[in-house]
């Protein structure tokens, strides 16, 4: 059992005994009491922290978590008693965990999150366990709280193309694909059935009354080696037999997907899907290089002729202590497609450069740089010299 102790923001005093599995429910409830957070790290040997709007707080003075405490929480979240061992075996787990948070209005409500676990080096030299717990939504936000720059709201909706959302971990990528996917969802008479693979699910489209309307469906599919289906390309594949209009591919992280994605769109569907790159240019790189080099100019040519809008993101912190979303983005309209494809794929990345160069400005139709979005930013006064300075020294 906890004791709780609210001198420290997200601090609890106590611990009586060894924690069992149930206890993480009450350690997500005492966190979620105290104040808003995205992550709760839990590694055997080290003390639980949370991250809420950037900073770290510890959950436990002086009060690490045993290995067994560990896998009881795991099994709790994963409901397989040989979830822990599996791990580490060296084989990552990513997956969803759902439980109820008491609110300030005493009413329970649904709490989900997104949940990875991985092999790692504990303090002791040991091979350990560390858990990483994010914070989702059940329901997607509305497109309108996006904030989007034109060219990006009057292109992200193609009836048939490749839109890749870029960024690091924790940029918004996911959160701004299922407010499109809700935008698309909500229009009158759609006619639009969607095939969404993610790992794990996350926004649950489910909740939205738009879910009634028998013109538009999405149907969500978890990519899990545990269950539901193995791979992001597993599914496509499956879905080109499944009639849909678009797809949502939750993240290209090998070739398998990249191919499959791609192809996707080339066979007449939109497809939706995000990658870790820093800028447009890094996110074709990033595509065509899991590709052999004898494949790469003509992957490049096809994977071009399909993209329509490249979004790359960055979660600045802002003046009051929150996130500010910085954008470079480019609109692959004919023309933009018709250049890239006359060089090569060597040259590609300086030929974007100059593309976003000449036709880039804040808010434009066309394209945006990162550093046109800071500077944006920095006037309007959303965010400060140091964060701009850091924006700009990553360009």
């Amino acid at each position: 059992m906890i004791d709780n102790d609210h001198n420290g923001k997200f601090r609890l005093q106590a611990v009586k005994g060894a924690f069992g599995g149930d206890d993480i429910d009450e350690i997500l409830r005492h966190c979620h009491a105290c104040g808003d957070f995205s992550d709760i790290y839990l590694s055997d040997e080290s003390r639980i922290v949370v991250k809420s709007h950037g900073l770290i707080y510890p959950v436990f003075d002086q009060r690490p978590l045993r290995m067994e405490e560990l896998s009881r929480f795991f099994m709790k979240l994963t409901d397989d008693p040989a979830a822990a061992s599996t791990v580490l075996q060296g084989n990552p787990y990513d997956g969803s965990y759902s439980h109820l948070s008491v609110k300030d209005d005493n009413r329970s409500r649904p709490v989900r999150y997104r949940a990875n676990a991985i092999s790692y080096l504990n303090p002791k030299a040991q091979k350990g366990i560390q858990l990483t717990m994010r914070t989702i939504n059940f329901v997607p936000p509305k497109l309108a709280a996006m904030a989007l720059e034109k060219g990006i709201f009057n292109n992200i909706s193609p009836r048939q193309g490749l839109v890749i959302v870029s960024g690091e971990t924790g940029s918004g990528k996911t959160t701004l694909l299922a407010s499109v996917l809700r935008y698309r969802m909500e229009m009158k008479n759609g006619h639009c059935i969607i095939n969404a693979y993610e790992a794990p699910i996350e926004y649950l489209h489910s909740e939205l009354a738009y879910q009634s309307d028998p013109t538009n469906q999405i149907y969500q599919t978890e990519v899990n080696p545990l269950g539901w289906i193995k791979s992001f390309a597993v599914g496509i594949r499956a879905s080109l037999r499944r009639n849909p209009n678009g797809f949502l591919i939750g993240e290209c992280r090998d070739l398998e997907t990249i191919e499959a994605s791609i192809r996707a769109a080339s066979s007449g569907h939109f497809v939706y899907t995000t990658t870790h790159a820093n800028s447009v240019s890094d996110t074709i790189t990033r595509f065509i290089n899991e590709f052999p080099s004898h494949e790469r100019q003509a992957r490049y040519y096809e994977m071009i002729s399909n993209l329509r809008l490249i979004v790359a993101q960055y979660l600045a912190v802002s003046v009051d202590g929150k996130r500010v979303p910085i954008r470079e983005y480019l609109v692959f309209s004919k023309e933009v497609r018709d250049q890239l494809k006359a060089v090569e794929f060597k040259d590609s990345e300086r030929m974007i450069r100059k593309i976003i160069d000449d036709q880039g400005q804040f808010d434009s139709e066309f394209a945006q740089s990162t550093s046109q979005s800071a500077k944006h930013h920095l006037d309007i006064g959303a965010i400060s010299q140091e964060t701009y300075d850091l924006i700009i020294s990553g360009v």
